[in-house]
């Protein structure tokens, strides 16, 4: 279905993306070209150009993930649109949070088949959250194999209002930050109560796999916060703390907010 492949840009999601493809064979290394990578983030047996006006001559691309900084974006897509080796058929896939549909229009047209989405580090991990959004010109066909990709590595949701990215991108696309931030606290204060970093390190990472593997067997979190909460316990104080007069509820809402706040300021 798709001959070559284009990565413009390949930072950390961009590189994590493009390692699961190659992994699952979903494509070959020599279908693919990556233009404007991070240094580190390269990646044996693919082509790698600093510039769009490297790419040979007759080079068309079939299938293009964005995955270049929003901040930069305008100016790298308005080269690639000038540089002519896309064409009415060819498919974007964009992973910038922020940059909406009319974003994508205004520089290519209102036929442009772009499907965006907005994956989380998980992928890494072959547990990604993809939630996307298509303009009308993609079709089914091509909305499938846009799933087909990213299945082997994701849990794909199709949203019905584009207007949700801000919220799904505020969870779910900066949800792993939350997580490693409460890790990194948990190891921080071990440390500070005399319990040696190895040893702190290795026990949050292990609290937190088997927190997860608890709440994966389970859809009622209240049932498992009483499992392990007694009455005037350690753990019943501790709660107590964290929620007097809800401050962590609005903590983290102001937190979540905030990066609304941003994803729409994006676009």
């Amino acid at each position: 279905m798709f001959k070559n492949i284009l990565f413009l840009g390949c930072g950390n999601m961009g590189r994590a993306i493009l390692q699961k493809i190659l992994e699952n064979n979903i494509f070959q290394d020599n279908q693919i070209t990556v233009v404007k990578p991070s240094s580190n983030n390269l990646i044996a047996n693919v082509n790698y150009q600093n510039s769009l006006n490297l790419l040979h001559g007759s080079y068309q691309a079939d299938l293009v993930f964005i995955c270049v900084k929003p901040q930069d974006s305008e100016q790298v897509l308005n080269e690639l649109f000038a540089s002519k080796i896309t064409n009415p058929n060819t498919i974007f896939i964009s992973i910038m949070a922020g940059k909406n549909l009319k974003f994508f229009q205004k520089i290519f047209s209102k036929k442009v088949k772009i499907i965006r989405c907005m994956p989380n580090i998980l992928v890494k991990e072959n547990n990604g959250i993809i939630p996307y959004f298509t303009s009308k010109n993609v079709s089914a066909i091509e909305q499938d194999f846009f799933e087909k990709i990213f299945n082997n590595f994701a849990s794909c949701l199709a949203l019905d209002d584009e207007k949700l990215f801000h919220a799904y991108t505020a969870l779910f696309g900066s949800g792993p930050a939350y997580v490693f931030l409460i890790a990194s606290l948990l190891i921080e204060i071990a440390i500070e109560l005399k319990v040696e970093k190895n040893i702190a390190v290795k026990l949050v990472k292990k609290l937190l796999f088997g927190s997860t593997q608890l709440l994966n067997n389970s859809d009622d979190i209240s049932q498992l916060l009483a499992m392990i909460t007694s009455a005037k316990g350690t753990t019943a104080s501790a709660l107590e703390a964290l929620n007097k007069n809800n401050n962590l509820q609005k903590l983290l809402r102001k937190a979540i907010m905030s990066a609304v706040k941003t994803s729409k300021k994006l676009a």
